[in-house]
C-alpha cells in the first residue's frame, strides 16, 4: 500500500527551508504529518478547519490559511505577528471549534490553552478557553 502526498509549492519550500536551516522543522513536519493522516479526506476534521478559517478571515483584509493559524497556536511570536487574526480566533470562534481545529493539527487542549494564555497576556483580553 502506498500513499501519495501532494505538497503545494509553498509547503515544499517551507519543508526544504526548515530542513536546510534546522528551523521550525518540528512544526513543518507536524504540518506534513497532518496532511498524511488526513489524506483520506476525513470530513470530521476538515469541516472545523474550514469553519475556523472562514471566521478568522471574515473581517480581515488580508487572508491567512489554516496552517498559519495552526503555526500561531504553536509559536507565540507568530501569533503576535498576525494578532488581529488570532484575536478573532480566540474571541469569535466558538470554543468547541477551537478545540476541533487544534485537534486536526495535532495540538493538544493543554497546548491550545497555553497559547491562549500567552496571547491573552499580550492583548490584555480574556478568552473563553481560559475561563474553564
Amino acid at each position: 500500500m502506498s500513499i501519495t502526498l501532494e505538497l503545494t509549492q509553498v509547503e515544499a519550500a517551507r519543508l526544504k527551508l526548515a530542513m536546510d536551516n534546522d528551523q521550525n522543522r518540528d512544526d513543518v513536519l507536524a504540518s506534513v504529518y497532518h496532511k498524511l493522516i488526513n489524506a483520506k479526506d476525513d470530513k470530521s476534521s476538515v469541516r472545523p478547519v474550514i469553519q475556523v478559517t472562514s471566521i478568522v478571515n471574515a473581517s480581515q483584509s488580508v487572508r491567512i490559511d489554516a496552517d498559519e493559524i495552526a503555526q500561531s497556536l504553536r509559536r507565540h511570536t507568530y501569533a503576535v505577528m498576525i494578532h488581529e487574526h488570532m484575536s478573532a480566533f480566540y474571541g469569535k470562534v466558538p470554543l468547541n471549534l477551537q478545540i476541533a481545529f487544534a485537534d486536526a493539527f495535532l495540538i493538544s487542549y493543554d497546548q491550545l490553552k497555553e497559547a491562549a494564555r500567552k496571547f491573552s497576556a499580550f492583548t490584555g483580553e480574556s478568552y473563553s478557553i481560559l475561563k474553564e
